[in-house]
């Protein structure tokens, strides 16, 4: 079987990357030998293997510790045309050639722009083959500040040039496909970012540790904690909904963004009914999330790849067997009507997010059992189906 290296900008991929990690996993247990190549960052164990799985960290520092010692040379201007690389990209692409050189592989799985360019070096340099995964339009993903007009240019021709050497590209939702397309001309496969099937039955892991009886209610959100995502407007929305009602904010993001969502919560009066809760083990989000009665995804249509995607929370709703509250984002709005799972709100406005959680609640036992229905259109094991296909003819 053929040797696959994994490329991918994290760290903890074990802990932190979902999708990098079912993959690497399903590949493995189909024969492949695959490992895993991510940035090491603050992360103490550089490399280590798990059941088997060789998880390599690389050392990006050396390039800050060289623009560092460049500062005291060189005119800022100069340092302002190097702080691309300033964030590791190309050390990164240094030392993941460096691994592959000394030991070569056969396909190169790219997760996201940020990798394909070293991906692509080392296929012209090496041989091989690659599969392109986007988890996202990269193009048009939420960031700060805005890209330029030439910015999107420069970047448009980027990819479009770089998508010419892959042999397969691979998309999370409908929206993305078609948008990869449009783009770049050509055709993706989708596969959704599903969770593995898990029997979450009485399973109250997230109520129990916050010490919530059952007749408090949870709405829950999954992910990273953002700007873009509507959580403001989620924590507004707690002044219109039964005072037994909290919203859980389970995920990660920055401390000053986080204290900026407290500051708000205070301000409207419901500071004791908005939860903090670190993040958990992919394995182990279903679980945590199974005994909530509501999950929420307020994602803004503040770029072109939230309006086309079809997020990882709602498929982690669904694998929790929680009825959902979503944008009116065309994704999410035509799985909601399609499987009568919950209710849409426009995000921009907390009353509506009010109004879609009253629903929601009111309606709890008759969404549940849809979602339990529309769960087996969404696991893990039938989207790895199409992975392995890819595999498969790409090794044939």
């Amino acid at each position: 079987m053929a040797k696959v290296a994994m490329l991918t900008l994290t760290t903890a991929v074990d802990k932190s990357d979902a999708r990098v990690f079912k993959e690497a996993r399903t590949l493995q247990r189909a024969g492949y030998k695959v490992q895993v190549i991510g940035k090491r960052g603050d992360y103490p164990i550089a490399f280590e293997t798990i059941d088997g799985l060789k998880v390599w960290r690389v050392d990006t520092t050396w390039i800050h510790e060289t623009a560092s010692n460049l500062k005291a040379k060189l005119r800022q201007h100069f340092i302002r045309f190097i702080v691309p690389f300033h964030s590791g990209y190309a050390a990164y692409y240094c030392e993941v050639y460096k691994l592959i050189r000394e030991d070569r592989v056969d396909i190169y799985h790219a997760h996201d722009l940020a990798t394909l360019p070293v991906a692509v070096l080392c296929k012209r340099r090496f041989g091989g083959k690659i599969v392109y995964d986007c988890h996202e339009v990269w193009l048009f993903r939420n960031r700060l500040p805005k890209r330029s007009k030439w910015n999107i240019l420069l970047m448009w021709l980027l990819e479009f040039l770089l998508v010419r050497f892959t042999d397969a590209v691979l998309t999370t939702s409908e929206g993305h496909t078609k948008l990869m397309r449009k783009l770049y001309l050509v055709k993706p496969v989708e596969v959704f970012n599903a969770s593995p099937w898990q029997n979450v039955n009485e399973v109250k892991v997230l109520r129990e540790k916050l010490r919530f009886p059952d007749r408090e209610k949870i709405v829950l959100y999954l992910g990273y904690l953002t700007y873009g995502r509507g959580l403001e407007e989620s924590i507004k929305a707690m002044n219109h909904v039964d005072a037994h009602c909290h919203l859980v904010l389970l995920g990660y993001g920055e401390q000053d963004y986080i204290e900026s969502l407290r500051a708000l919560a205070l301000q409207e009066g419901v500071e004791d009914r908005l939860r903090f809760f670190p993040p958990v083990p992919y394995d182990r989000v279903v679980e945590h999330a199974s005994s909530a009665n509501v999950g929420i995804a307020a994602i803004k249509d503040c770029c072109l790849s939230y309006r086309a995607c079809f997020p990882n929370k709602l498929l982690e709703y669904i694998a929790a067997e929680i009825p959902v509250a979503v944008s009116d984002l065309p994704e999410l709005k035509k799985a909601v009507a399609k499987y009568q799972i919950g209710a849409v709100f426009n995000p921009d406005r907390p009353e509506e997010i009010a109004a879609a959680l009253n629903q929601v609640l009111m309606k709890e036992p008759e969404y549940k059992e849809n979602v339990r229905l529309a769960k087996k259109d969404f696991t893990w094991e039938k989207e790895s189906e199409k992975l392995l296909m890819i595999y498969g003819r790409l090794d044939g």
